[in-house]
C-alpha cells in the first residue's frame, strides 16, 4: 500500500522503540489486554509501545533527543511532519520503527473538541510523499486521548471471549471486528466514550530506511 491510498485520516507520525523490547516490557500487563497470553500489540498507546524520543534519559531504547524546537511535538508528543521527524534522528540512533497513525473516517464527527485526537485530526500531515510505501499493522481501539482499550484497560474472561482475531503485529486484524467490539467496550467503561478505531501503519525501521 502507499500513503496516498490509506483509507483513514492520517493524524500523526512517531518513531517507536524496538517491538521485541516493548513486548518484553508489556508482558506483565496481561490483565489489561484482550489477549492474556500475548498481551502486547503495536498500539497507538505510547504506554504500551513507547516512543523512541527521549522522555527518560536513562532508558537505552529512547535514544532520540526530544526536539525542543518542534511546537507540534512539544504539544502532542507526536509529529505532523515526517521529514522534520526524521531530521531529528541522530546517525547513531539506528533502532526504532517509523509509524503512521490514522483515524477511521467513520469517527471524525464523533471526536469532541479540545481532545488530543481532535487536535491531531485538524492538522494536515506534511513531509511525506503520496507514493511512500506503508504497511498496515492492524487496528487499535482507543479513547480520544489515545489510551488503548485493547491493551491498556481492564479485561476479564467474559470480554476475552469476544476478542477479535489478531494480526501478526498483535493488533485487531479486521476493521469490521474492531467496529463490532466498540459497543461492548463503551458499555463496560462509559467514562472513555467515544471510542475510536485507529489504523496503525509501519513505514519501516530506522536502520533499513537509513540504508536505503
Amino acid at each position: 500500500m502507499i500513503y496516498g491510498d490509506i483509507p483513514e485520516q492520517p493524524i500523526a507520525f512517531d518513531i517507536r522503540i524496538d517491538r521485541a523490547e516493548a513486548r518484553r516490557r508489556w508482558s506483565a500487563a496481561h490483565d489489561y489486554s484482550l489477549w492474556r497470553d500475548e498481551p502486547f500489540g503495536a498500539s497507538v498507546d505510547a504506554a504500551v509501545w513507547p516512543s523512541a524520543f527521549a522522555q527518560n534519559r536513562s532508558d537505552p531504547f529512547q535514544t532520540i533527543p526530544a526536539p525542543a524546537d518542534s511546537a507540534f511535538w512539544s504539544a502532542f508528543g507526536l509529529f505532523d511532519d515526517l521529514a522534520e521527524m526524521l531530521r531529528c534522528v541522530p546517525p547513531e540512533a539506528a533502532a526504532g520503527e517509523i509509524i503512521l497513525i490514522g483515524l477511521d473516517r467513520e469517527f471524525l464527527h464523533l471526536v469532541p473538541d479540545q481532545t488530543l485526537t481532535s487536535e491531531l485530526a485538524s492538522s494536515d500531515l506534511i513531509g511525506v510523499d503520496r507514493d511512500q510505501k506503508v504497511h498496515l499493522l492492524g487496528y487499535d481501539i482507543c479513547d480520544t486521548f489515545m489510551t488503548s482499550m485493547v491493551f491498556n484497560a481492564q479485561a476479564d474472561d467474559e470480554l476475552r471471549l469476544l476478542a477479535p482475531s489478531r494480526s501478526p503485529s498483535g493488533l485487531i486484524a479486521d476493521r469490521a471486528q474492531a467496529l463490532a467490539l466498540i459497543p461492548e467496550l463503551e458499555r463496560r467503561d462509559p467514562g472513555h466514550r467515544p471510542l475510536l478505531v485507529m489504523g496503525v501503519y509501519s513505514l519501516g525501521v530506522l536502520g533499513d530506511r537509513q540504508g536505503a
